[in-house]
């Protein structure tokens, strides 16, 4: 038998990948939860965005020599096929993020639901497994009610403990850690940035470049979306630079984020205060940004009260605004926890696993998805990851590689 611990995306893909494979031989699926694949139906605001483009890019996650073989062999066409096997098709939208044709994560599930029916996949929710031994040459799991189940092959997917209030969880850490696998500390990435200087910005929109610096070094930049919020600051663009920021915040280190709040150059908002020199300050941006970010910037430059005239602004009060509009500094404290975060970075040390996705540790133990320190990007790359590793663990936990 083959036993497979956590229906999440990667759980369920690895059932489904080792069933079509073993024939007869029984292979049972099992969750703690009572029904399959909970986290999935968040995924994408709800709409599931199941792979991207670019899928097969290794420098797209944070481990790309380990997961570069399991790309190669479960890349993009690979996917799709798989999903079109199941009846469900994907689309893909300007920027080459993928989603099903239904435009719905819950037709992403019924698929997966519906295939590990069909092919015969034993699913056996309410059982949380408690813990993993092996007896021989059989594995032992129990769950936390005491039931028992062998298996001469065990896939750990029980995913990591980002998306925490729908279900995610570390207990597949602590199964790894007791066959004496190492496990890196996990961080929540894809992640909102708390910021003091988000106060009084609430609601604000802003479309612009965005640099991560770590102790005044540049290490990521990104242009695309920040929302603003009462102590943070969320968006697209946060959300990826979020995955550089979180070992260093861990470590103490100084994390800002510098963001081009406008493209105006100086001398443009020199003319600009010559056209509109009776405007006072506190509508002076406007037009050009939102008028609170507008005032909220003017006040970062030193520059009071707003209820002065444009014209009043002296030539260095103008340089000094320039310099704030084209690279404002804040500073990142920290991120919101696991209930927020969309990934996980860290969980099993990789270098313990074959390319297979199988132990070096243990024979017979695989571990696929998020259970495994890889994270990648936004756009499809976590969910790729998970549809890849499963059906790669799932083939080989099966014994019958597919080439």
């Amino acid at each position: 038998m083959i036993a497979v611990a956590g229906a999440g995306a990667s759980g369920m893909m690895a059932a489904i990948a080792a069933k079509r494979l073993c024939g007869s031989r029984e292979v049972v699926l099992l969750e703690r939860q009572s029904r399959v694949g909970r986290k999935l139906l968040s995924t994408g605001n709800g709409r599931c965005n199941i792979t991207n483009l670019d899928c097969e890019n290794p420098a797209n996650y944070n481990n790309p020599d380990f997961v570069s073989s399991v790309l190669r062999r479960a890349g993009l066409a690979r996917v799709i096929d798989a999903f079109t096997d199941m009846g469900l098709g994907i689309v893909f939208d300007e920027e080459g993020r993928g989603y099903p044709e239904s435009n719905m994560a819950a037709s992403v599930l019924d698929a997966l639901r519906l295939t590990l029916e069909e092919t015969g996949v034993r699913v056996e929710t309410s059982f949380e497994v408690k813990s993993a031994a092996r007896r021989g040459d059989e594995f032992i799991l129990t769950s936390i009610d005491g039931r028992r189940i062998g298996a001469d092959r065990v896939i750990i997917a029980c995913g990591g403990p980002a998306g925490a209030k729908l279900g995610g969880v570390s207990s597949g850490h602590a199964l790894l850690r007791a066959f004496g696998h190492d496990i890196i500390p996990a961080l929540p990435v894809l992640v909102q940035f708390k910021c003091d200087c988000a106060g009084g910005l609430k609601g604000i929109r802003r479309v612009c470049p965005a640099i991560l610096e770590i102790d005044g070094e540049a290490v990521a930049r990104e242009d695309g979306e920040l929302l603003f919020g009462d102590g943070y600051i969320s968006g697209i663009a946060v959300m990826k630079l979020s995955r550089f920021a979180a070992e260093p915040l861990r470590a103490g280190r100084k994390v800002e984020m510098v963001i081009r709040a406008s493209s105006v150059s100086e001398d443009e908002l020199r003319a600009r205060a010559a056209l509109l020199g009776n405007r006072r300050l506190e509508d002076f941006l406007s037009g050009i940004m939102p008028k609170r970010l507008g005032q909220h910037l003017i006040k970062l430059a030193g520059i009071s009260p707003l209820s002065r005239n444009a014209a009043s602004l002296s030539d260095a009060e103008i340089a000094g605004l320039s310099d704030i509009m084209s690279g404002w500094r804040v500073p990142v404290t920290g991120t919101f926890g696991f209930d927020s975060a969309q990934a996980t970075r860290g969980g099993a040390d990789t270098r313990q696993f074959l390319q297979t996705l199988e132990s070096r540790l243990v024979k017979g133990l695989y571990a696929c998805g998020e259970v495994l320190n890889v994270d990648g990007d936004c756009g499809g790359f976590n969910l790729h990851w998970a549809w890849a590793s499963g059906i790669v663990a799932g083939e080989e936990a099966a014994g019958l590689r597919r080439i």
